[in-house]
């Protein structure tokens, strides 16, 4: 919890300081830059010079050479040599003044009361006082109950600024602030947070995932909250409405039933990994099982659907991990198709290579 105040304050330190930062380092830069890009140009201007042996052509000389070497020289010295300078003198003046303005914060920090997140360890005493009736944890009483009514606290003289806690509070299985229907994280004055695993995110990401839009997730520039928007839209739905790239799609008459008419699907994220998915045919053709009377036993009977007088097969699709087998799961959809084998505990390949992904009888 207080890395994550730590984090927070160090935001806050840098837009604070940003401005001054850059002033010193900008005014620091120049004075560096201005004498050694002089040294250097004159330097290399001279001995040029120093080569025409004719002093009659030497005021010729030197105006043509300190043209072109001014303006040679010049740019190249003057982007590397200002680059390095603004990186050591910006890095030196911020560590200098952004600790001093962290520190100050800090000192703030450690100076509050926690409230209801000091529950944890006065719970302990809680428990004594209440439920045994010792009151040995007596001086601990006003603690407690700011834990049960507030949360963090300033006390100073004179004043004490309390903060609400929460009137709400949902998390994931990995404790991650998350809620599928409305905010993660909300208070009694109306401040709340939408949290998607962890991820903040807009208001109608959450409560209308149907207004998500293809042109909106690509415009998105935030890979983390496009990865949300995608997953509210629907991947599978995402890929196909977008147009994805068919990489590869195999023949009707495949050996492998569930291969045959396959097609591997994919869809390039800027700034991301694509999004791949492998459209297959179900080996086993849809029906239904009916009761069947054979000499008094029910022996089940199963009904194909038929479609156009065929029994129908219909089609599913699976997300592949681009990286499996080398990269070769993104580019060919039989490898694809293994790489969806794995196992249920420890997410490891069924098949070690996807070409041993060749069974003989389907179902």
């Amino acid at each position: 919890m207080f890395s994550d105040k730590k984090i927070n304050m160090e935001n806050i330190a840098g837009a604070q300081v940003l401005t001054q930062v850059w002033a010193q380092a900008q005014s620091q830069a120049q004075s560096l830059v201005g004498s050694q890009v002089l040294t250097q140009v004159l330097t290399h201007v001279w001995a040029q010079v120093a080569n025409q042996a004719q002093s009659q052509v030497a005021i010729q000389v030197w105006t043509h050479v300190w043209a072109q070497v001014v303006d040679q020289v010049e740019d190249q010295v003057w982007t590397q040599v200002a680059n390095q300078a603004r990186s050591q003198v910006a890095d030196q003046v911020w560590t200098q003044v952004a600790d001093q303005v962290v520190d100050q914060v800090e000192d703030q920090v450690w100076r509050a009361g926690y409230g209801a997140h000091d529950a944890n360890w006065l719970g302990f005493y809680d428990f004594f006082l209440e439920k045994c009736g010792l009151d040995g944890a007596n001086r601990l009483r006003g603690l407690l109950d700011l834990a049960k009514h507030c949360g963090w606290f300033w006390p100073f003289e004179g004043v004490v600024i309390l903060t609400e806690r929460p009137n709400k509070l949902e998390r994931d299985s990995h404790n991650q602030l998350h809620c599928e229907d409305g905010p993660a994280l909300s208070y009694p004055d109306g401040f709340s947070l939408w949290k998607w695993h962890g991820v903040t995110v807009s208001e109608d990401i959450i409560l209308s995932p149907e207004k998500i839009t293809i042109q909106r997730i690509e415009q998105e520039t935030n890979s983390e909250v496009r990865r949300v928007m995608i997953e509210r839209y629907g991947a599978e739905k995402y890929v196909i409405d977008s147009g994805a790239t068919v990489v590869e799609e195999l023949s009707p008459t495949h050996p492998i039933v569930g291969l045959r008419t396959a097609r591997l699907l994919k869809k390039e994220i800027p700034g991301d990994e694509p999004i791949i998915y492998v459209d297959l045919l179900n080996s086993t053709a849809e029906g239904t099982w009916v009761n069947n009377l054979v000499d008094g036993v029910n022996k089940p009977l199963f009904k194909p659907d038929i479609v156009d007088g065929k029994p129908f097969h219909k089609r599913y699709m699976l997300r592949v991990d681009p990286n499996a087998y080398n990269g070769e799961a993104s580019t060919s959809a039989h490898a694809a198709a293994a790489s969806t084998w794995r196992d249920q505990l420890t997410g490891a390949l069924t098949y070690p290579n996807w070409r041993d992904y060749a069974p003989a009888t389907e179902s």
